[in-house]
């Protein structure tokens, strides 16, 4: 999946009466890197289809500030777009071959504008409203290629149609977390098959169960999670960090094999995930 990294800098102003500096106002953003990991919840579901049996995503989200009279970003005005790779990749695989929904006013993605350009008191910033990203993919036929190469043969991708919908989202944006993690409620129906979850998205996407992450393990244990991958120290047989934030709980998922937020998603939950004080 393509995206755009939109990236603002800010300088550190000097105060003009004392000593040392100021932090810049923070604006409401999210990031375009990498994908944050989704954790999920199902509230509904209904139909036969994968659609209701998901753990979670990989999430794709981008910021975009409209150009100002001067060409410049207007950094009061701030848009969001999101993504799931469930959707992502069947569009992609279909544009592999030529195939894609043209339907004016369809987008695999949803868009929306935050309320305010600048995240309020407790660091939080909500889009209005997103539009729904809406597919309906044709059909892919599948296609064996050449007998004797099997890397040119083409999988069947059935034709279906799709509808997401993100509501209720917030973003946690601070001076020390800018966008780094998101809620919210999602809804998707594919074909005859529906479902809602309450979600929460963790930045950047860490890996904990990936042979190319510890390439010196046992077999039997390659796939198996290890909450050691997601810390911010150095893990003794990697050598690195997660790159997540040391402020947030974070544990490997069982399924997903993705470092995501130790916390369930839902209306009781507290936003933003934070380790407890000490």
């Amino acid at each position: 999946m393509n995206r755009t990294v939109a990236a603002l800098s800010f300088a550190l102003a000097p105060l003009a009466l004392a000593a040392g500096c100021s932090q810049p106002t923070v604006t409401c953003t999210v990031s375009a890197a990498m994908p944050y990991s989704g954790k999920y919840q199902l509230t509904a579901g209904e139909g036969s289809g994968d659609c209701a049996s998901l753990p979670g995503d990989a999430l794709g989200f981008a910021a975009y500030n409209p150009a100002t009279p001067e060409g410049k970003p207007d950094l009061n005005t701030v848009s969001m777009a999101v993504r799931s790779t469930f959707l992502g990749s069947l569009v992609a695989h279909a544009a592999e071959y030529g195939v894609a929904d043209t339907a004016d006013g369809h987008a695999p993605h949803a868009f929306g504008q935050f309320e305010s350009g600048v995240p309020d008191a407790d660091g939080r910033c909500r889009p209005a409203e997103l539009s729904q990203a809406v597919q309906d993919i044709p059909a892919v036929a599948a296609d064996p290629g050449d007998p004797d190469d099997p890397e040119d043969d083409i999988p069947e991708q059935p034709a279906t149609s799709l509808t997401e919908t993100w509501t209720n989202l917030e973003v946690y944006v601070t001076a020390a977390s800018l966008g780094t993690q998101v809620r919210g409620h999602y809804a998707i129906t594919q074909d005859t098959c529906s479902a809602e979850y309450d979600f929460v998205a963790l930045f950047p996407q860490a890996y904990c169960g990936d042979e190319d992450m510890v390439p010196d393990r046992d077999d039997d244990d390659i796939n198996s999670p290890d909450d050691g991958l997601c810390s911010a120290e150095p893990h003794p047989l990697t050598g690195i960090g997660s790159g997540i934030s040391p402020d947030f709980p974070v544990v490997c998922h069982p399924q997903m094999l993705v470092c995501v937020l130790d916390a369930v998603p839902g209306p009781d939950m507290t936003f933003p995930v934070l380790n407890a004080a000490e």
